[in-house]
């Protein structure tokens, strides 16, 4: 029942173009909280699909991350966990070990996690190599530059430094062909309900001014992932829908709760919404 709730919400919620409050059954628990510290972008450039004049939180799961909107050269999340011989956010590693498991559950053996967090100077060494890498072929320095940035983002660019991204790969093929291997296929149809997304999808390169990336996947937390995946809409669509109605809806374990933007930071309400499941309300 809560699954067809959930979903006859985010139909309602996108069909009417309007900020949409969800309930559902609220069990008791601790007041629902984000942080509200918000990481400034050193340039007042945005991408046209990215309307929101400020940036969320670095701490928060919908930071967007990329040229217009770069971290901190000394930007590291401060929950960081270690697993399988990287390093990434604590919430996104329980999300992947969970989505392992329901993905072997269902016979399908191998995925590995190639690579999750990245410092600002592991990130600006990758970037030079793959300049290298071009300019060796005869590329100008700007040339390979931009070249190297269809497929690479440059230091502080990366949201691999937020902990959050992750590449996975089938005995290490990160290529577009990792789509059409059966763990490739299953992430697609099923990593949104582990709250994660593909992040850089086919036909989305125009928006997100990166190549199609079936294997990069980033943790946004539910419900995001599933707005996002049921609308095939990128963060930067889904933030410039969030920016233009201000509010949206978002759960923690059982409770759901209503989230309005107000102006550079995030303010949540301070418990769950409702009490018992409910026809969807405009606000």
């Amino acid at each position: 029942m809560k699954n067809l709730l959930t979903c006859l919400c985010i139909i309602f919620f996108f069909a009417i173009g309007c900020p949409v409050a969800v309930f559902a059954e609220a069990a008791s628990g601790e007041p629902f909280t984000m942080r509200r510290q918000v990481v400034s972008s050193s340039t007042d450039s945005h991408s046209e699909s990215d309307a929101s004049a400020a940036n969320f939180s670095a701490d928060d799961f919908l930071t967007l991350v990329n040229r217009d909107n770069p971290l901190p050269a000394d930007y590291r999340p401060d929950d960081l966990v270690r697993y399988k011989g990287t390093e990434l956010r604590e919430p996104a590693r329980d999300a992947f070990v969970q989505m392992l498991a329901a993905m072997e559950g269902e016979g399908i053996y191998g995925l590995q996690l190639q690579s999750a967090y990245r410092c600002y100077a592991h990130q600006r060494s990758i970037f030079e190599d793959r300049i290298r890498i071009f300019t060796a072929k005869g590329s100008s320095r700007e040339e390979a530059e931009a070249l190297a940035a269809k497929s690479v983002q440059p230091p502080g660019a990366s949201e691999h430094q937020l902990g959050l991204a992750l590449d996975v790969s089938i005995n290490g093929l990160l290529s577009p062909a990792f789509a059409q291997t059966e763990a490739g296929r299953w992430l697609e149809e099923n990593c949104r309900k582990f709250g994660f997304v593909v992040r850089y999808p086919q036909g989305k390169t125009d928006i997100t001014r990166i190549i199609y990336e079936p294997w990069h996947l980033r943790y946004v937390g539910i419900p995001h992932a599933q707005i996002m995946y049921e609308n095939d809409i990128t963060l930067e669509e889904y933030r410039y829908f969030l920016a233009q109605y201000f509010m949206y809806a978002v759960w923690g374990e059982d409770e759901y709760f209503l989230v309005q933007l107000s102006g550079d930071e995030i303010i949540s309400t301070s418990k769950p919404i409702g009490a018992s499941p409910q026809t969807p309300r405009t606000f």
